[in-house]
């Protein structure tokens, strides 16, 4: 997680960041919200295995504009990453 925040203080161009459940040194939901709080026009997508209601209503809120369960559904990854891609141009 470090290291990703490191790469946005630097002033990439990055508008939309896939967040996997799997960080090592973060916890998701911490991880979209201090994103969010630094980077609040960035996209975010979360990707959680455990997909119940709960923990999406935890990711949308934390600042997720999509959750995607595991296992990943390719059709679904790419209509997120076009989504993110379609809200950074507005």
């Amino acid at each position: 997680f470090a290291q990703g925040m490191n790469l946005l203080k630097g002033g990439t161009k990055l508008t939309g960041i896939v967040l996997s459940s799997d960080i090592p040194d973060e916890n998701l939901i911490n991880a979209c919200r201090r994103i969010k709080e630094k980077y609040p026009k960035h996209n975010l997508v979360a990707i959680t295995p455990f997909a119940s209601p709960v923990k999406r209503k935890e990711c949308l809120s934390a600042g997720c504009s999509n959750v995607i369960p595991k296992p990943i559904k390719q059709r679904e990854l790419l209509a997120s990453i076009q989504n993110m891609y379609i809200l950074s141009q507005i």
